[in-house]
Parts: structure tokens; sequence; C-alpha cells
């Protein structure tokens, strides 16, 4: 009995020892796989814009986060958002794309996009994205 004991345990231990790499190279598939995805998933909200004769685009989801960070990962103690970058990013969105911009917004952060740039805009600076907001 112990003979049999053992010998299944070597081959346990040979097949874990064999089994490895090809458990690497599996998860390492499965990795680009996911990244691969992920990135399809980015693609879908790519928005190719013209501005005059420039030629641009935009991704709402980067947009989206940029914003978000400007707001609230710029913030240090209520005085230090970036209100800047987030008027600056949303400004290089279409108007036809700001409706689809908040529903990613509100998905993803639990926030409403509009509200957003009225609490930390200065009503000068509120102007300057009315128009696309409302």
């Amino acid at each position: 009995m112990e003979n049999k004991t053992l010998k299944n345990v070597a081959l346990t231990g040979v097949a874990v020892v064999l089994g490895l790499p090809l458990l690497k190279k599996l998860s390492d598939a499965q990795r680009q796989l996911a990244a691969q995805a992920e990135e399809k998933k980015r693609d879908q909200y790519n928005v190719n814009c013209v501005k005059g004769s420039r030629r641009y685009t935009i991704n709402l989801l980067t947009i989206r986060d940029k914003i978000y960070d400007a707001f609230y990962n710029a913030d240090w103690a209520g005085i230090t958002e970036d209100e800047e970058t987030a008027i600056g990013t949303l400004l290089l969105v279409p108007k036809t794309r700001i409706g689809q911009l908040a529903v990613l917004y509100k998905t993803a952060f639990n926030k409403d996009l509009r509200n957003d740039f009225v609490k930390y805009l200065s009503n000068t600076e509120y102007k300057r994205v009315q128009a696309l907001l409302n």
C-alpha cells in the first residue's frame, strides 16, 4: 500500500512540475485575450472629431476619466480642482456626444456630469462650457 501511495505522490509531483509551464502559457494567453477584449471595448467609444480644419479622435472613456480626475483626484481639501483640465477636456467632445459622455460618467462614478461642472466651476468658467452641457 505504501509503495502505491508513494508512486501516486511521485506521479502527481511530476505532473505538477511539467504542468506549470503549460499553466503559465494559458494564463499569459488569457491575459492577452482579456487585454484585447478591453481594447476592443474601449475602441467602441472612439469618436472622430472635426473643429475647423483640425481632425482628431477622442475616446469617451478617456475623456470621462480625465474630467473625473480633474474634479476629484486633483482635489486637496476642496481647493485644488483642476478646472482648466476639465473644461479643456470637455471642449474636445462634440455636442452630439455629451449625452453619451454623461451616461458613461454616471455609470462609472455615480456622479452627474453637468452638476459637477456647476459645482466646481465659477460662473465665468461655467459659461465656457454651458452651451455644451445644456
